[in-house]
């Protein structure tokens, strides 16, 4: 029995906290079957924000717009904080085609969540694709 649970332990429970290096591999395993009613994929507001950091500016416009039309399921008061942040603050710096805008809005979302699960001194902020694509 220790060998099982020891084989149980690495297998499906450490291998979850593998060291995530790249924004592409963090999205990968966000809408793993590990996250089933949390990907990434499931909700549209995600979608245009990772699309963003990703560089596809068109991706992200688009999915912002769909948002801001106020005729998606995601448009219920359930999900005005997330949607709002979306089409307040990112959808017009998309439109603006704003790069250094879209990265520094992206970094300040992503030191905030670092700062709310309290991992601020492990967190390491790293370029976004975007901000790669634009060097």
């Amino acid at each position: 029995m220790p060998g099982d649970l020891h084989r149980a332990i690495e297998d499906d429970g450490i291998g979850h906290l593998k060291p995530l290096e790249t924004l592409e591999g963090f999205v990968e395993h966000a809408n793993s079957d590990g996250f089933r009613n949390n990907q990434i994929r499931l909700f549209l507001w995600r979608q245009a924000k990772i699309a963003a950091a990703m560089g596809n500016l068109d991706e992200a416009r688009d999915l912002s717009a769909r948002l801001a039309s106020g005729r998606t399921m995601w448009n219920s008061p359930d999900f005005v904080p997330e949607v709002g942040l979306v089409v307040g603050e990112l959808y017009p710096l998309l439109l603006a085609a704003d790069i250094p805008a879209i990265a520094g809005l992206l970094r300040s979302w992503e030191a905030d969540t670092a700062r709310n699960l309290k991992i601020e001194s492990i967190w390491e902020p790293t370029p976004f694709p975007l901000e790669r694509q634009t060097r």
